[in-house]
Formats: C-alpha cells, sequence, structure tokens
C-alpha cells in the first residue's frame, strides 16, 4: 500500500468505528439505561447491595461513557484537535456538516461529562435538594440524549462515513425508526407503569396530572413495561447491525478494510 494512503486509511477506520460506537452507546446502552431508571423502579430486587434498576442504570451508563470519551478523543485525534475547521467561500455541504457534526458533538459530550459528574455527587436521598437534582438529572439526560440522536443525522451525510453516499436515505429511515420508536416504548411504558395517573381509581375523584410519592408507593411493578424496554433494546441492536454492516461495506468498496 502506497504510504500516502495510511493516514487516510486511519481516518477512514477511526471515522467508521466512531459511527458505529456512537449508535451502540446512545441508541441501545444510553436509551435502556434511561427507561430502566424511569420505569425499573418498582422491581424491588437487590444485586451486590443496590436495587436492581440502579445497577442496570449505573452500568450501561458507565460503560456508554468510557466508550463516548474513546471514540470522541479518536475523532478529535483523527481531525488534528482542532474544533473549527479552516474553510472558505469554496467549501460545500459536506464542510457544513462536519463542522456542524463537531460543535454539536462537543457540545451533547459537555453535556455528558456534567450528567455524569451530577450522578457521581448526586444528594442523599433525604437531601432538601434531591428534588432539584432529580429534575435537573432527567432534564439534562434527555437533552443530551436528544443533541445526540440529531448530531448523528449530520454524520450520515460526513463523506468520511460514506452513508448516503453509497445507500441514499436508508441509514436516516433506519435512524429515525429507532428514535420512533423509543419514543413509543416511553410513551407506553409510561402508560403501563404509572396507569392510575391517567385512569382515576374512583371514577368521582378529581383526576391527578402528577403522582406523589404515596401514590408511586401504590404501583406495582409493570411485566410489561419491562418487555417492552427488551423490545426497546432489539430494536437498537438491529439499527446498530444494519449501520454497522453499512459502515463495514463501504471500508470495504473502497479498501479501507485491509
Amino acid at each position: 500500500m502506497h504510504q500516502a494512503l495510511v493516514p487516510r486509511v486511519i481516518k477512514q477506520k477511526i471515522a467508521a468505528s466512531h459511527g458505529a460506537v456512537m449508535f451502540i452507546c446512545w441508541w441501545i446502552l444510553v436509551s435502556t439505561g434511561i427507561l430502566t431508571a424511569r420505569f425499573g423502579k418498582k422491581f424491588n430486587y437487590n444485586i451486590l447491595g443496590s436495587a436492581i434498576w440502579f445497577q442496570i442504570h449505573r452500568s450501561l451508563m458507565i460503560l456508554a461513557f468510557v466508550c463516548i470519551t474513546v471514540v470522541f478523543l479518536l475523532i478529535y485525534y483523527q481531525h488534528h484537535w482542532l474544533v473549527f475547521s479552516t474553510c472558505s467561500t469554496l467549501c460545500g455541504l459536506d464542510d457544513f456538516n462536519t463542522q456542524v457534526h463537531a460543535l454539536l458533538g462537543t457540545v451533547t459530550y459537555a453535556l455528558l461529562v456534567f450528567q455524569v459528574l451530577t450522578g457521581i455527587f448526586r444528594p442523599g436521598l433525604d437531601s432538601p435538594i434531591r428534588p432539584y437534582f432529580n429534575l435537573v438529572h432527567r432534564f439534562n439526560g434527555m437533552l443530551t440524549w436528544g443533541g445526540a440522536s440529531v448530531n448523528m443525522f449530520f454524520g450520515v451525510d460526513m463523506e468520511k462515513t460514506g452513508l448516503y453516499a453509497i445507500y441514499k436515505g436508508w441509514p436516516y429511515f433506519i435512524m429515525a425508526v429507532v428514535i420512533m420508536i423509543f419514543i413509543f416504548t416511553y410513551a407506553l411504558c409510561e402508560w403501563f407503569a404509572f396507569r392510575s395517573k391517567f385512569i382515576p381509581v374512583n371514577s368521582n375523584s378529581v383526576q391527578k396530572l402528577k403522582l406523589d410519592d404515596e401514590d408511586r408507593d401504590k404501583e406495582k411493578p409493570s411485566i410489561v413495561a419491562a418487555l417492552l424496554i427488551f423490545m426497546n433494546s432489539l430494536v437498537g441492536i438491529a439499527g446498530a447491525i444494519a449501520i454497522g454492516i453499512m459502515l463495514t461495506d463501504f471500508l470495504k468498496m473502497f479498501g479501507f478494510w485491509n
């Protein structure tokens, strides 16, 4: 192989690995962690001294954070540690997408670091600021997931991935389906896990718009919600496999695989 091609081969492999790992982390690990934390708290089983939902949530989020950090640093390495690209009026759509992808990705990663730090230094259950922590942690978590999801659409158009150039709209379709299934799963789990929030026990009572702690204690674990979370994970895995095959085919097609 010609020496001049070596840097490009490395860059292409890093870009493909970056895309595949991000898909797996955000739409399998993080998505499952979010759903488990929201709808798995009524499963009163302990593992290693902590609730099973918390152990699953923490394990998935730590694994996702480590993997995301690795590919985040790798993509900066192949981009010479630059956030802003040197560009002129001759730059095209790919240059624009690359710049937006880099900026949004950096902001999203900063939000992810903040999310991890707030989780590590969370206040105790009896702390007066615990409700504010719960609100911030939940809002920032969904904001970070949303930012990452939007940013992956910008990555499809980038020349280094080859996704749009070869497969046109199929990567967008797969990603849109994964996102919609997650949103649909969240809505269904909300219904099955906290049904009393929507259906009053007493038809003559005033409907509550929010469950208080006493109401939540009366809720039973929802097996349906657990199955929906599992099915959402399978959808994410299927999407990751499809995108992974596309990225691998691109590398093989242009001689970057070996």
